[in-house]
Order: C-alpha cells, then sequence, then structure tokens
C-alpha cells in the first residue's frame, strides 16, 4: 500500500515476530495490513555502492528537508514498536548517517528487482543510472531485523522515476 509518509497513523501498524535465535529475531510491519510503500522526494544520486554484495544507493539529504524529518519519524517509531514488542531498550541503525541517506536495490540471479522509468515513462535499463541522476523512487519497508541489542530496517527500491 503506497501511503504518504505526511499522512501516516503509526497506530495502525502490525507487527509479527519470529524468533531466529537468542540474539536474532525479524519483526513482519504491516501497515493496514498491506506493505509499507511510499514516495521519496526528488533525490540526487551521490554514491552507488556495490561492495557489500548488496547494492546501495546513497543521496545526500538536508536535515531541513521535509521528507528527512519524517525518515526520522519513522524510524523513531520502529524503534518504538519493536521495543514494545520485545520488552527492551534496543537502539536503531538509522539510515540517516551524516546527512546521507541509503537505499537499497535487490538483486536475484543477477538482475535487479526493480523499474526504472524515464520522464516519457518508458522502461530504462537499471545499468544506465548514475551518480548526479535526479530520480524520485517508490520505496518499501516491510522488516525490522534485531540483532542482540540492535534494530536494522532497509528501505528497499521498488521503483524509479529518472528526471
Amino acid at each position: 500500500m503506497k501511503i504518504n509518509l505526511k499522512e501516516i497513523d503509526y497506530t495502525l501498524f502490525t507487527i509479527t515476530s519470529h524468533v531466529i535465535n537468542t540474539t536474532h529475531e525479524i519483526y513482519n510491519i504491516n501497515y493496514k495490513n498491506e506493505e509499507l510503500e511510499f514516495q521519496t522526494c526528488k533525490l540526487v544520486i551521490d554514491s552507488i555502492d556495490h561492495s557489500t554484495g548488496e547494492i546501495i544507493l546513497r543521496f545526500p539529504l538536508k536535515k531541513s528537508n521535509v521528507f528527512y524529518s519524517k525518515i526520522i519519524e519513522l524510524e523513531e517509531n520502529y524503534t518504538t514498536i519493536v521495543n514494545k514488542k520485545s520488552k527492551s531498550d534496543l537502539i536503531l541503525s538509522s539510515l540517516l548517517n551524516k546527512n546521507f541517506l541509503k537505499l537499497k536495490v535487490l538483486f536475484r540471479n543477477g538482475s535487479p528487482l526493480i523499474k526504472i522509468y524515464n520522464s516519457s515513462n518508458e522502461l530504462v535499463n537499471y545499468y544506465n543510472l548514475k551518480i548526479e541522476d535526479s530520480i524520485i523512487c517508490i520505496v518499501s519497508s516491510k522488516y525490522i531485523y534485531k540483532s542482540n541489542s540492535n534494530i536494522y530496517y532497509n528501505l528497499l527500491i521498488k521503483e524509479i522515476l529518472l528526471f
């Protein structure tokens, strides 16, 4: 379900947990019983990181940006939700680091699992993305991971509109 982050009601989140072992747990997050999806503001690609075996796109994002504050609000609510569920006081590892936002691109069998459109609404090859490109993304967030005393989550890119 694609929503506007400005209109999100955090009381409508549902969470289920799956224990992996004594130090790791996965929480499935749903909003109104569906996967949480939302649109980013217009972002400019600062870097494309392939070093970890995953693809991470990094974007500069100023603290004065409204979208920045909404991501902070989402992270604070994720922390609250998991801490209430697990009856602990865990710390969330933020996707905002030194005024940069990190978004993940999922791949399967070497192919990206995203659709990229240009301004004419034509499909574009993922490998045409480059640093300094301006984009808007549809991202999803469906899992929170608890590992020892930390909480992690990803924002996964589902679609990109390239300008």
